[in-house]
């Protein structure tokens, strides 16, 4: 499995055009981001591993987001 990053830089421009064309919320790219980190640590941790999985959240908008969600 190959992984393909952004650098931040990158991924703010990336960012700013997808929600500057109104293509995209910045609730939904969020949401996207999340998911395609699961669905990276789901490949390479399936639950048929038994393993845990600890999830940290950072300053940008995803760590914002969740910890929003848990009222932090």
């Amino acid at each position: 499995m190959t992984l393909k990053t952004l650098s931040a830089k990158a991924a703010a421009a990336l960012d700013q055009e997808l929600m500057s064309t109104s293509a995209f919320s910045l609730d939904q790219l969020m949401e996207l981001a999340g998911l395609s980190v699961s669905q990276a640590v789901f490949r390479v941790h399936p639950p048929s591993m038994g393993r845990k999985v600890l999830v940290a959240c950072g300053p940008g908008n995803n760590g914002m987001l969740h910890l929003g969600n848990h009222e932090c």
